[in-house]
């Protein structure tokens, strides 16, 4: 049902030519994609709204729709590809000062570290979200960069330190 309320959306912003919102509606659809294990289609629709975020010149978008593109590479244990999208993504949040995303960012890249097992670079890159977090009190941020320090902590055998971690993130 909400791929078919999507779809009718997108015709209705294609129609109009709301650029920023065909990018949004073609990720939301991915997202669907996705979460069904239709990788292929999730791929399409995310390189629909990457064109379309690049035609508008939406930067955010675009680096959103790169997030994205990573999660399914990364599923797929495309690992290169996905840093790549996330070297790309962290650059546009970067330049836009998009500080909040700019966190998200340097989370997903570390968990695609983590799940490549090079676990140093994921605990460098999970630190550096959790400092800007902090610096911004950006509460979001902190739970999610306190988790998936936890996780790497766990991996190398630092449970003490991951459940501190964890704990945190609870609270």
């Amino acid at each position: 049902t909400a791929l078919e309320y999507l779809k009718k959306s997108l015709d209705v912003l294609k129609v109009i030519k709301d650029f920023d919102g065909q990018g949004i509606t073609l990720n939301n659809i991915s997202t669907i994609h996705f979460q069904q294990g239709f990788f292929e289609k999730a791929l399409e629709h995310l390189e629909k709204a990457l064109t379309t975020s690049k035609v508008n010149q939406n930067l955010f978008i675009e680096g959103i729709t790169l997030n994205n593109l990573a999660t399914i590479y990364q599923a797929r244990e495309d690992f290169e590809r996905a840093l790549v999208c996330l070297d790309r993504s962290l650059q546009i949040m970067r330049s836009i000062g998009n500080r909040h995303s700019e966190c998200i960012t340097l989370n997903n890249t570390s968990q695609v570290y983590f799940d490549a097992e090079s676990y140093e670079k994921s605990l460098e890159l999970v630190e550096t979200a959790l400092t800007i977090a902090y610096e911004d009190k950006d509460k979001e941020g902190i739970s999610l960069s306190l988790y998936n320090r936890g996780r790497v902590f766990w991996a190398k055998n630092r449970q003490n330190d991951a459940m501190q971690d964890w704990l945190v993130t609870y609270k």
